[in-house]
C-alpha cells in the first residue's frame, strides 16, 4: 500500500488549511503569552537582574520576562502576524481588566521585538553548527539598544516619587535594568534553538551529496526502493508514540514543519489535545479575568452530547463503512477534547452520573474496537485467500 504522504513532493495547503494553522498559532502564542503573564505573587518580587528593587517591582517582575522569551521564541517559528496579534490581543486584555494604565511604550517593544525577531526565522541547523552566531546575537543586541531612548523618555510610571528618586533618576534605572535584563534573554533564547537544532540534527534531509550516491546505489540494486513505503525518509520525525498509526497509514496524520524536518503527529489525538488545552484557556479566562462561572449543568449537557461525534467518525471508519477524512477527524478530536475538558467543571451532585456516563462510552469504545479487529480480521483473511487462489492460478497456467 504506498503511502498518503509523499516526502518528496513539496507541501501544498490550500487557503482553508492556511487560515486553520494561522488560527492555531494564535491561539499557541495567546495561550502560552496568558497563562506566562499571570499575576503570580510569588514572582512579583522577584527578576533576571535588578538596580533598584524598589523600581523594579512596579515595573519588570519575572514572569514578565519570561512571556517576552517566549513570544521571542515563537517569533522565529510561527508567522509574525499570529505571534503579535495573540501576544498584542492578551496584553490589552489583561490591562483593561486590570483597569491600570496601559504602558503603550512596552506594548510597543513586544511589537518591535517581534517584527525584528520575525526576521531571523528558524531554517534548523545554523544554531548547532555555529554558522552565523555574532549576526544572531548582535541583531539582538541591536534592536534592544536602539529601543532604550523609547523606554527612557516614553515609560509611564504607575507610583509617585519621593524626595530620594527624582524622575530622571527612576528612568535611567528603568533603561538600565531593561537593557541588562533583555541582554540575559539573548542567552536562554540562543540556546533554547541550539537544544531543538541538536535534537532535529539526526533527522535533517540528505545533502545533495548523500542523495547522488543513493541513487547511484539503486541503479545497481533496483529492489532497495521497496522499503521506502516502510520506513521514514530523511528529513522525516515519524514515531509511533506521536503518530499511533504505521508509515502505510500516514493519511491519520498531519505535518508539522519545524525548520528543515517533518513532524508526524496523530490527527485526531492532535486536535482533542488543542481541544482540552483551548478550553482550560477560554474558562481560565472567562473565570478569572471577567468572574463568568462555567454552569455544571451545562457541562454535564456537553459531556452527555459531544463524544457522540468523535465515535461516530471513528466507529463507521473502525468497521469499514466510511473512511474518516483529515478534517472530520480535526474537528470531532477537537470536540473530544472539549467533552474530556468539560468533566472538570462538573460539581460533586454529578459525580455518579459522570461515572455512568464516561463508563458508557468506554463500553461503547470497547465494543467498536472489537469490531474493528474482527472486521479487518475478515478483510485480511479475504485478501489472503484472493493472493492464494491467483498464485495457484499463475502456477497452473505454467504447469
Amino acid at each position: 500500500m504506498p503511502r498518503f504522504h509523499n516526502p518528496n513532493d513539496p507541501i501544498i495547503r490550500t487557503r482553508f488549511q492556511t487560515l486553520i494553522i494561522w488560527l492555531i498559532e494564535f491561539l499557541i502564542t495567546a495561550m502560552l503569552y496568558y497563562f506566562s503573564t499571570r499575576d503570580i505573587r510569588a514572582l512579583n518580587y522577584l527578576t533576571i537582574y535588578s538596580v533598584n528593587p524598589a523600581i523594579l517591582v512596579n515595573s519588570f517582575p519575572l514572569h514578565f520576562w519570561i512571556s517576552i522569551l517566549m513570544i521571542l521564541f515563537l517569533a522565529r517559528l510561527f508567522k509574525r502576524t499570529a505571534v503579535l496579534l495573540g501576544a498584542i490581543s492578551i496584553e490589552l486584555m489583561i490591562e483593561y481588566v486590570k483597569t491600570t494604565q496601559i504602558q503603550p511604550v512596552l506594548i510597543g517593544f513586544i511589537i518591535w521585538a517581534l517584527i525584528f525577531e520575525s526576521f531571523m526565522p528558524y531554517k534548523g541547523g545554523e544554531y548547532y553548527s555555529g554558522q552565523k552566531l555574532l549576526k544572531q546575537i548582535g541583531f539582538n543586541f541591536l534592536y534592544i539598544l536602539l529601543y532604550l531612548p523609547i523606554i527612557y523618555f516614553g515609560y509611564v510610571f504607575t507610583f509617585s516619587f519621593t524626595e530620594d528618586i527624582s524622575e530622571s533618576t527612576a528612568r535611567t534605572f528603568i533603561a538600565l535594568n531593561f537593557l541588562v535584563n533583555m541582554l540575559f534573554l539573548i542567552v536562554p533564547l540562543w540556546l533554547s534553538f541550539f537544544i531543538l537544532d541538536r535534537f532535529l540534527v539526526p533527522y535533517f534531509p540528505l545533502t545533495e551529496e548523500d542523495n547522488e550516491l543513493i541513487s547511484q546505489n539503486r541503479n545497481l540494486n533496483n529492489d532497495i526502493g521497496d522499503y521506502d513505503d516502510f520506513i521514514p525518509r530523511p528529513g522525516e520525525f515519524y514515531n509511533h508514540l506521536f503518530t499511533h498509526h504505521s508509515l502505510e497509514e500516514d493519511d491519520h496524520t498531519i505535518i508539522v514543519i519545524i525548520g528543515k524536518v517533518h513532524f508526524y503527529l496523530c490527527t485526531r489525538c492532535t486536535a482533542m489535545i488543542f481541544g482540552i488545552l483551548t478550553t482550560i484557556f477560554l474558562s481560565s479566562i472567562a473565570l478569572y479575568e471577567f468572574d463568568i462561572p462555567f454552569s455544571s449543568k451545562l457541562a454535564l449537557y456537553l459531556v452527555i452530547i459531544l463524544p457522540i461525534f468523535p465515535l461516530t467518525d471513528w466507529g463507521l471508519q473502525a468497521v469499514l463503512i466510511r473512511k474518516a477524512t483529515t478534517a472530520s477527524r480535526l474537528i470531532t478530536g477537537f470536540i473530544l477534547g472539549i467533552a474530556m475538558q468539560m468533566l472538570a467543571f462538573m460539581s460533586d451532585e454529578y459525580v455518579v452520573l459522570e461515572i455512568i456516563i464516561v463508563s458508557f462510552y468506554f463500553v461503547i469504545l470497547a465494543i467498536l474496537f472489537y469490531l474493528r479487529v474482527q472486521v479487518r480480521k475478515k478483510n485480511y483473511d479475504k485478501e489472503a485467500l484472493q493472493e492464494f487462489i491467483a498464485e495457484n492460478s499463475e502456477n497452473s497456467n505454467l504447469i
